[in-house]
């Protein structure tokens, strides 16, 4: 019984900060960091599920159904998709930029995020 409660005390701490970090983001107390995901566009680091290539058929699938459910965001600008992220609001963002440089560029704003610095690589 004492587990849990301790498990249930924990599950309220961690609703309560989570809900303090999204307060602070939507009113502008803690800026947002953004993830460069090439020519331009950035997405908000911590909407971002996963980074993925668009080579196997799973991923096209992926593809295939957030354009039909109008989900798809092209942010190729022409070029070949190198890159797939799911977002945590099941939007579906295509990238021209390698999974890989992105996965690296993704750990670069985590970092700066602890740290408590904003600034991202280029």
């Amino acid at each position: 019984m004492e587990k849990k409660a301790e498990r249930e005390k924990a599950g309220r701490e961690k609703a309560e900060r989570d809900f303090e970090n999204k307060r602070q983001y939507l009113t502008g107390l803690r800026p947002d960091p953004m993830l460069n995901i090439g020519f331009g566009n950035r997405v908000a680091a911590h909407r971002v599920v996963a980074i993925v290539t668009p080579n196997t058929s799973p991923m096209k699938r992926l593809k295939d159904e957030a354009k039909k459910a109008g989900r798809l965001v092209d942010a190729t600008c022409g070029r070949k998709t190198r890159a797939i992220l799911v977002m945590d609001s099941n939007h579906v963002i295509l990238s021209a930029i390698q999974a890989d440089t992105l996965a690296q560029r993704y750990a670069a704003v985590r970092d700066k995020k602890e740290e408590g610095t904003q600034n991202e690589p280029e």
